[in-house]
């Protein structure tokens, strides 16, 4: 399957989470998914205020955050990947023209940000994977006036998820998933529901542009979204094949019947949806056929938990 994760501030400042994520993400590439990695992260290296990254007198802005998001940002991430023998590929949206941007219009602007995603051109990407690697893009690109600009890294996952045409969207995140206006953590969350949040604006900035992302990429083709907690990475291949009863799944229409259209049901312990009604597979698989195939896989991965860490080893 072809993934698309973006990396969160949250989970960029945690060194453990980042050592586990790059021991998941090698585990995937052995079970034969591809994945792109898109981050932002100056909140994780320069605190909550991204005004730090606005330049000295003389300097432009665009090269100041070429320098921290994709140069010092971006190559720590490749470096952490690179210890875990993840074949990572440290690029930024400018690079191979991946990404351009266009100006938005002021009265159009929902993520802080003057410019948003014009084009994903996925050849690159396509490049880099096809040969085993992992493309990991800084959310830095050119804009129509050809100098670097930074943009919204949530918007840039969900543009890349589409244009790469990835099966699903994942985005690491510190938060447990949308909560309600209790403070609850909202299971599942229909597309309809995002259009009246976006009416509104009880949900904070950073989670509402995940949000927009999971809604725009379900309604151009990708299959499946889902803001997942980072300190759960562990259990992140799990996502394909087992009920899950942390993070949110973003589904199409209004999740009060979306389930029930798409053959979801619910659970009564969890409210998640029977694994088998969002497989992605190309040839369906019940859970008895996995466990079996599972079992005669001599050189199966385990992820075995050692003290707060992940390591693989082969199994037999």
């Amino acid at each position: 399957m072809k993934l698309a994760i973006k990396i969160g501030s949250t989970a960029l400042a945690d060194s453990c989470a980042m050592s586990d994520f790059a021991v998941v993400l090698r585990a995937l590439l052995y079970d034969g998914h591809t994945a792109i990695v898109v981050h932002g992260g100056a909140r994780a290296f320069l605190g909550d205020d991204n005004s730090q990254i606005a330049p000295a007198k003389g300097e432009d802005p665009g090269d100041m955050a070429l320098m921290v998001l994709g140069g010092r940002v971006n190559k720590y991430l490749v470096a952490t990947l690179g210890a875990a023998g993840v074949p990572a590929i440290g690029i930024c949206g400018a690079d191979g023209n991946t990404v351009r941007l266009r100006r938005v219009h002021p009265g159009l602007r929902s993520n802080g940000h003057d410019l948003e995603v014009a084009t994903v051109n996925p050849f690159w990407l396509d490049a880099i994977t096809r040969s085993g690697g992992v493309p990991v893009l800084a959310n830095v690109a050119l804009g129509p006036d050809a100098r670097y600009h930074y943009l919204c890294a949530d918007e840039l996952a969900g543009a890349c998820a589409i244009g790469w045409r990835t099966d699903a969207l994942i985005f690491l995140t510190g938060d447990e998933g949308f909560q309600d206006s209790d403070g609850k953590v909202v299971r599942w969350l229909g597309t309809e529901q995002i259009t009246a949040l976006r009416a509104g604006s009880s949900v904070p900035d950073r989670m509402l542009s995940k949000l927009i992302a999971c809604q725009n990429a379900l309604t151009q083709g990708v299959n499946r979204t889902r803001i997942f907690p980072a300190r759960h990475i562990q259990n992140l291949p799990s996502f394909f094949t087992e009920r899950l009863n942390f993070g949110t799944e973003i589904i199409p229409g209004d999740s009060r019947t979306a389930r029930v259209g798409l053959g979801l049901g619910s659970t009564p312990e969890t409210g998640e949806a029977p694994v088998t009604g969002r497989r992605m597979d190309p040839d369906p698989q019940s859970p008895q056929e996995i466990e079996a195939q599972s079992s005669a896989n001599t050189d199966q991965v385990l992820l075995e938990s050692c003290g707060g860490k992940l390591r693989v080893t082969a199994g037999g």
